[in-house]
Formats: C-alpha cells, structure tokens, sequence
C-alpha cells in the first residue's frame, strides 16, 4: 500500500513527463446576438502540462465508447486534481478536443486522463 506522501512523489514525478500544455476551455455566455439570444465563447479555465495520444480500446467501458461513437478516440493526460468538466475542451498547440468523459478517479491515480475526441 503506498502512504499519502508515495503516493504525491509519483503523482509529482508523473506530472514530469507531460511534455505539453493544455488550455482547459470552458462554454460561456458571449455576446448579445441580435436575436435575443447570446453567442457561445470559450474562456480558458486553466493551462497545464498535458501528453495527448490515441485512445486505446477498452472494452469494459461500455458508456464511454457510446459518447464516442465512430469519431476517433484520444486520450488526454493532465496532473491529478485537474477540474474537467464533460462540457468543457482541450485545446493543445493547433489542436481541439471535445471532452467525452473524465475517467477516473481510480484507488491511486498517478495522472488524470480524459477521453476525447478531436475537433476537425
């Protein structure tokens, strides 16, 4: 069993070896439209360090996969702790990703990872 500070040394040492940098998104109200209603903005929430590649299969997350659907699945990597909302985005470099789900937290979570899908 690791003890509470093992546990924050590896999650430090993880948040090492994210080599990018995230702009976590998240929907607001934008301006008056003309019509009564507001446009859509995004306004960063949070930069952190990140890592982005494919998304493995796992067939025990039935649910996920349904939000996913036939689009190409990503995943996300951001430090422990990070606040991502299913509504929210990631944006990396050119970059954008839809956030599908947040997976996790598992018993001991060393990174947080988010399924995605790329904005094209």
């Amino acid at each position: 069993m690791l003890s509470t500070g093992e546990l924050a040394a590896i999650q430090a040492e993880a948040a090492l070896l994210l080599p990018d940098t995230a702009e976590i998104q998240r929907p607001t109200a934008g301006a008056q439209d003309g019509m009564g209603g507001t446009t859509m903005a995004w306004q960063t929430v949070a930069t952190v360090p990140c890592a982005v590649g494919p998304r493995p299969y796992r067939p025990d997350e039935s649910v996920v996969a349904a939000q996913l659907g036939t689009q190409a699945a990503w995943i996300v990597l951001l430090p422990v702790g990070t606040d991502v909302q299913p509504q929210d985005r990631i944006v990396v470099g050119p970059s954008t990703f839809e956030v599908a789900a947040p997976l996790g937290p598992r018993t001991w979570e060393f990174v947080r990872e988010i399924a995605c899908v790329q904005v094209l």
